[in-house]
This record gives C-alpha cells, structure tokens and sequence, in this order.
C-alpha cells in the first residue's frame, strides 16, 4: 500500500503492484472475499436440449439447485455447511448425462446462492441450461470497489487520491504512470487483506 484517505466510515486506499505494464487483474478479494458482481456458478447441460435449472425450490429445503433433463434429474441443498466447489463436484459427478459446472470462487459458502425469486419459482420448468448456461450473480462486499490501472504510461492518477489536480495528487503517491495499482474503495478497515490474480 502506498496511500490511504483518513479514517471514515469508507477508505480509498492506493496499492502499487510495481512499475511495468501488465495485462491485467482478476478475482480481486478482500480477506478472501470477492470484491463486485460474481459469478458464483454456471450451470450447464450439452446433451438435452430439455435441461433446465431451479435454485431455490426444492420440496424441503429453504434454498437448493435442481438440475433436470430427460437424461437425468437430481437435485442440491445449497444449505447445507459445503462450499460452492462441492455443488460444482457434484453436478460434474453427471458428466455423463450431459452436465457441466463450473466456478471461480469454489470456497466460498453454498448460502451465498441467492434465493428464486418470485418470477422464477413461477417457472415450472425452471430456467433452460441446454448450450445457454444458467449463471448465479451476487454481489460481494457491498460498498467496496476498485479501479485497475496497469501501468500503461498514459494512465492518470485515481480520483480517490485526494487533490485537485494531478500535479496535487502526485505529491502524495507519485506519478504511477508506469505502475501497476488498484485504486480500492471499501467500508472502514485498516486491517483488509488484498488477493488477486496478476497478468503479466
């Protein structure tokens, strides 16, 4: 970290990844927490063009995921203490009636799915999977986000930064033209622990 705003109830903070351009940054956490809207699952049948997915209305359990085709039909509780990499393990069990999963935040809790809503419970077949996959978005860390600059030489320096100009903000972080920096908004902590994937 080479900067951060005064304590509040948010903080900006600047973090130099060091001078020369990458291609880029993925799966950014806070403590191991996503940061945006994630794609927690895709769900997905390439055999049955009938297959469909439910989450959230399973006969008996308060949320779940149910997977259904002529082939094969089976289903999930996505309360129980797994991760999301246990319901992707499990669907991929079904590899041979056509069914496909995947994730990119496989330790995360299986409640973060988030529940049906009104419009998809009145769906008796669910939502089709078959070519077009079913994907589950949720929103992580509410409040928090962040800006990737990648050190192309042209790049200014963040609005987080405070000053009212470039030459202003410089005098507190430098230039960062070349630098490879998250800009990162999150509600207050001082404490957070930045996790990424770095593209060279």
């Amino acid at each position: 970290m080479i900067w951060a705003s005064p304590p509040g109830e948010k903080q900006h903070k600047i973090v130099s990844f060091g001078v020369g351009k990458i291609k880029g940054f993925s799966d950014v956490r806070l403590n191991d927490i996503p940061i945006g809207d994630i794609t927690l699952i895709s769900i997905q049948n390439t055999l049955y063009p009938d297959a469909a997915v439910k989450v959230g209305h399973v006969p008996g359990w308060d949320s779940g995921i149910y997977c259904q085709s002529s082939g094969s039909s089976f289903a999930l509780d996505t309360q129980a203490s797994i991760t999301i990499q246990n319901i992707v393990d499990s669907i991929n069990n079904h590899a041979s009636e056509g069914w496909i999963a995947s994730t990119t935040v496989g330790n995360i809790g299986s409640d973060q799915i988030p529940k049906t809503n009104k419009n998809l419970i009145a769906i008796a077949k669910g939502v089709p999977c078959y070519d077009t996959p079913y994907i589950s978005h949720k929103v992580m860390l509410p409040g928090c986000s962040y800006t990737a600059y990648l050190g192309d030489g042209e790049q200014w320096i963040d609005s987080r930064v405070t000053g009212a100009t470039q030459e202003e903000k410089a005098k507190l972080v430098g230039g960062l033209k070349y630098d490879a920096y998250l800009a990162i908004t999150a509600k207050a902590s001082e404490n957070y622990q930045v996790i990424l994937m770095l593209r060279q």
